[in-house]
């Protein structure tokens, strides 16, 4: 009914033992040529609730980049939008001198990304509506609703049914994957990016299926716009070579030699990318694969372990049981696998996007493992919903497959309706959750001309924006902040002298988690006892470590620990709090 299936599927509807659907008007509604409106309407209902956000977090940051550069303040190319450090080691040095970054960062440190399509969108909305962020959420929306219509046509090729491509259409519409990538602007990139790969893969889909060559021509020139629009659509060979293994016919070789045009478009990008001077360097949050393939490899178990568990979990929120969360993406993951492997799953497209949602991982485990990493990835685990659930919810099948399927759509359906505009219209408060303090205990004139140095912070961006929390405040902002230690457990503190203390997390060590670890890879670039480190306030020496990471260090100040031009506070209860006294002076001393 409308739109024609892959070649080397046979639809279910076909096949006279097929068991009957429960649901027949819904299953004539999924089916329909016209569903993807539904599919559109569902995207603008939910970017509805992401409207209010206004900027957050990095959207500042962008908004200035944009800013000096409409004013002609800016050297940088218009595209560097996304380079968040430079490969400048004495410039490096000179931000960790003032404070700008923190006294552990490498200074051979480089995180830049060459993304110019998805820069160009934000100039857009800067030369269309400068001073309206709710037109620029709706930019997003819109390319969000662009991009899960391109998921409904690619899933009308692959999947067994129209009805059940339909299906896959609405579970991708509403994977919580997206969330972040429609409600937050800087992380626009992975719809733009996944609208362009998911638009390669149907022009892929229709070289190889229909014998059209000019599709075959213009597919390598998708690849090539999702490249430069994010670095994860090079998640789109997976499913290239998924559908070269699973669906695609002819012979072995002829169907690895159709991916050879994707192959040299990847590799140009590459090659291109990094003789611009673009890609990631010394962090510990964005390891390159291929610069960097052992560290890489140690990484990739735990982190594409990780991008699995979400593929299939629930949205996660901290204030949650997280036994919770674990019990439901193991009941979604179970199901999923004895679907798959059932004979059932051979006439549709599950295989394919369970392989395909599977290898794209690999190389998204080149950065840290959070949800909105699967924006391409979470179609193929729709396929894989969407065949379950047709075949044993919409149609009869035994008690237990029935359950696992109900399952399946209360988590990935039911679930996400009601969390995905809860979470995307509470983004600070539900992901960004320290990002708002600003330390209303510390004195409020007294910071003016001083350093703030900061004991402990459980998330380093918590207190790396404080001063700017506090300028939009009109509170006073200090001279120079210093992050002594950043991480999930509190640290103890010992004075050695009037001028010195000690710094000692010896369960973790730290850099660890978060946002902490994108400023140096320990086990790239380890920590030795000795090492030294000076900044404008005081010497940061290395006097214990474990595995490459500090467990203990002395830092050294310029003056008395209770010199009028130093304020210390520490995190407590929520937030920054006053160490009106200074560090006290006891063996040790929780900050």
């Amino acid at each position: 009914m409308g739109g024609p299936v892959s070649v080397g599927y046979t639809p279910p509807s076909m096949s006279a033992d097929a068991p009957a659907l429960r649901y027949p008007a819904l299953g004539r509604l999924l089916a329909h040529p016209r569903f993807v409106w539904v599919v559109v309407g569902v995207c603008l209902l939910l970017g509805l609730a992401s409207l209010g956000n206004g900027l957050l977090a990095d959207d500042l940051m962008h908004y200035q980049f944009l800013s000096a550069h409409r004013a002609g303040r800016s050297e940088a190319a218009w595209w560097d939008m996304f380079v968040l450090v430079e490969h400048d080691p004495r410039r490096t040095i000179g931000m960790r001198t003032s404070g700008r970054y923190p006294w552990w960062v490498d200074p051979n440190l480089r995180i830049a990304f060459f993304r110019p399509l998805s820069a160009a969108t934000h100039h857009l909305d800067f030369w269309l509506w400068p001073n309206s962020p709710g037109l620029m959420h709706a930019h997003s929306v819109v390319w969000h609703a662009g991009a899960c219509a391109m998921a409904w046509a690619v899933a009308r090729r692959l999947s067994s049914d129209p009805r059940v491509a339909g299906l896959a259409a609405i579970f991708y519409a509403l994977s919580f994957t997206h969330v972040v990538p429609w409600s937050w602007l800087a992380h626009r990139n992975g719809l733009v990016s996944t609208f362009w790969a998911l638009a390669c893969l149907l022009a892929h889909i229709r070289w190889r299926s229909d014998r059209k060559w000019i599709a075959g021509v213009v597919a390598p020139g998708l690849l090539g716009a999702a490249l430069l629009s994010a670095e994860g659509a090079v998640v789109t060979l997976a499913f290239l070579v998924s559908y070269e293994l699973l669906v695609s016919k002819g012979r072995l070789r002829s169907r690895l030699l159709a991916l050879t045009p994707a192959l040299v478009t990847v590799a140009a990008w590459r090659v291109v990318y990094k003789l611009l001077g673009y890609g990631a360097l010394g962090s510990g949050g964005y390891i390159d694969p291929i610069a960097d393939p052992l560290n890489f490899l140690l990484a990739l178990p735990a982190r594409c372990g990780s991008l699995i568990a979400l593929s299939v979990s629930p949205p996660f929120i901290p204030d949650l049981p997280l036994w919770l969360w674990a019990a439901s993406a193991f009941g979604v993951g179970i199901a999923a696998l004895v679907f798959v492997l059932s004979p059932d799953s051979k006439r549709g497209a599950a295989r394919f996007g369970l392989l395909a949602a599977s290898l794209g991982c690999l190389p998204l485990a080149a950065s840290f493992p959070v949800d909105r990493l699967l924006v391409l990835t979470s179609f193929g685990m729709s396929l894989v919903f969407a065949e379950l659930v047709d075949g044993a919810l919409l149609r009869r099948a035994g008690a237990a497959r029935t359950l696992g399927a109900a399952w399946v759509g209360v988590i990935h359906l039911v679930v996400p309706t009601l969390a995905d505009p809860y979470v995307s219209s509470h983004l600070e408060a539900v992901l960004l959750v320290h990002s708002d303090a600003h330390g209303p205990d510390l004195p409020g004139e007294g910071l003016k001309r001083k350093g703030l140095i900061i004991v402990h912070t459980p998330d380093y961006p918590a207190a790396d924006k404080l001063a700017a929390n506090r300028a939009r405040r009109g509170l006073s902002v200090p001279n120079f902040v210093w992050i002594l230690h950043s991480g999930p457990a509190e640290p103890e503190l010992e004075c050695v002298d009037e001028s010195s203390v000690v710094v000692r997390e010896p369960e973790f060590g730290w850099p660890v988690g978060g946002f902490a670890v994108q400023f140096r890879n320990t086990r790239a670039t380890p920590f030795r006892v000795g090492d030294t480190v000076r900044t404008v306030d005081y010497t940061a020496e290395i006097t214990e470590v474990e595995d490459g990471q500090p467990t203990a260090v002395r830092f050294q100040f310029r003056a008395r620990l209770d010199h009028e031009s130093f304020v210390w506070a520490t995190w407590d209860e929520g937030e920054f709090v006053w160490m009106k006294r200074g560090p006290s002076c006891e063996p040790s001393r929780g900050g």
